[in-house]
């Protein structure tokens, strides 16, 4: 997303985790044939600038904007365009005024700005975030549904319109439970469905999932109450059978505090999960607690 640095993917508890969106390297202006591209990831593509600006502030990095989007401008500069305008940079207002009156008039409503599908193609997104607020503001709805149905990433459009500040807010809450926490971090989830309810499992459903993190964030328990459980963990039958097993990569969090509660630490739980996975791209922000990594069995690193 390539617009991403090129770090190892892994998987963590019941989910696949691949490159945080965030860490995509500035100055990468081209992504990979659609057959590089793994279509579990998470993979947005954002088709208005308010819309780029909302996905960054959500921790992600978009994989593709339009020629219009430049905040934040660390993060979008650089990044593939995936879209283009009718109307000459250079124009004039008065020509700006004649030609977008001209195509809104005109039969058949000529679009103003149109997809660069070569490019959409190529990066493969799996989420497309555009709007249908205004006719002369973005690619037209219409059209963003049909490429998106024509695409083998068949990725979800997410159709943003506010017309109150009110309605702003309510836009980043709908964005950010379209993507959902897990994906944020970097992870698509296989075990559990975003937006439903926890389910009971166990260790053994894990295997076939081949988890190479495992997360363990238990509702009502801290860390400390945790851990005592950790050796009925790891006695459960399959887990010897689990690559995060075998690499140690088994962390121990406060889901009592975090992310059993559905408020704003939420957001302190996406950040210390982005650390888990990735911290030398996501560093723990002052004041969260790290997760405890349990490590091997019987006390290997």
């Amino acid at each position: 997303m390539s617009a991403t640095v090129d770090l190892p993917p892994v998987a963590v508890a019941a989910a696949t985790v691949a490159p945080p969106q965030a860490a995509a390297a500035a100055e990468a202006a081209t992504a990979p044939p659609v057959d590089d591209v793994d279509p579990a990831t998470l993979r947005v593509i954002s088709l208005l600038p308010s819309a780029t600006e909302i996905v960054c502030a959500l921790g992600l990095r978009p994989l593709g904007v339009t020629h219009e989007c430049d905040y934040p401008p660390d993060l979008v500069r650089g990044l593939p365009v995936v879209t283009s305008s009718s109307i000459p940079a250079d124009a004039a207002s008065c020509e700006i005024d004649a030609l977008v009156t001209e195509k809104v008039a005109s039969e058949g409503r000529k679009p103003l700005y149109s997809l660069i599908m070569p490019v959409v193609e190529r990066l493969a997104p799996t989420a497309i975030v555009t709007q249908a607020l205004c006719d002369v503001c973005a690619v037209d709805t219409c059209a963003v549904e049909r490429a998106a149905a024509g695409l083998p990433s068949a990725p979800t459009v997410i159709n943003l319109e506010p017309s109150t500040l009110g309605e702003v807010i309510d836009s980043i809450t709908t964005l950010a439970a379209a993507l959902e926490l897990v994906d944020f971090a970097g992870g698509v989830e296989v075990a559990a469905v975003a937006g439903q309810r926890s389910a009971r499992s166990s260790v053994a459903a894990l295997v076939p999932l081949a988890p190479e993190v495992l997360f363990v964030a238990l509702c009502g328990f801290g860390v400390a109450r945790s851990m005592q459980d950790v050796p009925i963990l790891q006695a459960a039958p399959g887990y010897d059978d689990l690559p995060a097993a075998a690499s140690g990569d088994v962390y121990v969090t406060d889901g009592n505090a975090y992310f059993s509660r559905s408020g704003p630490r939420l957001v302190d739980s996406l950040e210390i999960l982005a650390h888990t996975l990735y911290p030398e791209v996501h560093p723990l922000p002052p004041g969260l607690p790290s997760p405890v990594r349990v490590g091997k069995k019987g006390g290997g690193g």
